[in-house]
């Protein structure tokens, strides 16, 4: 009963725990809340040597007029699709090589009064013979039952996820470039775009490393020679992750094109302690659809008068031919 209460309990958590990417590196220095709970911080990045503890503070807040009782889990979790979201696992301990929950302490039942805000202290010791890489655990908590303390409410929940990076022998970082496109505002993928409007340079990442990384860098867009934009890419407050075995999709806007013209787009990433440096570039072309419009229509006009001048041409050359027929017949019937 208890594990069934938990795996809904965690699904109905998704929308308010396990945010989207975006939002998360926005808001993981503010409180989320879920289910009249507020938490904070959102998500954690520390790095632990193997041998050592760390204690990471979370803030949980009860912003209603009704006490609570909270149940904490500790829950591995890694990436679902490519677009960063993190996906929980509920079986714990998991097999899951980069989960963290087994080096965390267990933690107590949270009593919270109306309006009470109280820190709950989560300490996570890695030992000395972990290898180096990257271990992901998400501390959740949900309202106990008031009928039965071990039974869960069926409401969302709320979690703060943590990520750790343990330094040393077997620490592997590998981040590729997978694409580096330019999307038009309608979806899809092109080098010729009938609108500079809602123009984006979108780079896929692909980590095959164990680590998780953080790339930053620039997108330059070029017309000629001239450098006309220049837009720094993950430079959030808190920048968001690439898990390993994970690929994930950073964008920035693309402006500043004429309505007619060549630009060549490039990006220039950077990732990992040492500094390492990735590329790419792709070339487009931007025709405005009234331009084209204008082209057709002044090529049909043209035509249509070209049309014009040689039927008149033709009418004239044909009334001169009937003419001097005319005129031939006139001299030969003479007597």
């Amino acid at each position: 009963m208890l594990r069934r209460a938990i795996k809904i309990s965690a699904v109905l958590s998704l929308a308010m725990a396990l945010i989207a990417p975006s939002t998360l590196a926005a808001t993981s220095s503010s409180p989320a809340q879920a289910n009249g709970l507020k938490i904070s911080p959102v998500r954690t990045e520390l790095s632990i040597a193997p041998g050592q503890s760390k204690t990471v503070p979370i803030y949980i807040t009860n912003p209603t007029k009704n006490p609570i009782q909270l149940q904490v889990f500790i829950n591995d979790f890694t990436a679902k699709g490519d677009n960063g979201s993190p996906q929980l696992i509920l079986n714990t301990p998991s097999n899951y090589p980069h989960g963290l929950s087994s080096f965390v302490a267990p933690i107590k039942n949270v009593s919270l009064l109306p309006y009470q805000t109280a820190t709950v202290n989560v300490l996570i010791t890695i030992p000395q013979d972990t290898s180096g890489g990257g271990y992901y655990a998400a501390v959740r908590f949900a309202p106990v039952s008031s009928t039965s303390s071990q039974s869960l409410t069926l409401t969302a929940n709320i979690a703060s996820l943590i990520l750790v990076s343990v330094p040393g022998p077997g620490l592997n970082e590998q981040l590729n470039i997978a694409s580096f496109k330019v999307e038009g505002n309608k979806g899809g993928f092109s080098r010729l775009f009938f609108s500079r409007n809602g123009l984006k340079a979108v780079v896929k990442f692909t980590n095959s490393g164990n680590v998780q990384e953080q790339p930053f860098g620039k997108i330059v867009v070029q017309s000629g020679s001239k450098t006309i934009l220049t837009q720094a890419i993950n430079n959030s407050a808190s920048p968001g992750s690439v898990l390993p075995d994970s690929s994930r999709y950073f964008s920035v806007p693309v402006s500043h094109l004429n309505w007619f013209g060549e630009y060549k787009v490039s990006g220039y990433f950077g990732y990992g302690n040492s500094g390492r440096l990735l590329s790419a570039s792709v070339t487009i072309y931007v025709i405005e659809g009234w331009f084209i419009v204008a082209v057709v229509s002044a090529l049909v006009l043209i035509g249509v008068i070209i049309w014009l001048l040689v039927r008149r041409k033709l009418h004239k050359y044909h009334n001169a031919q009937t003419a001097s027929l005319i005129s031939d017949n006139r001299t030969t019937l003479r007597p």
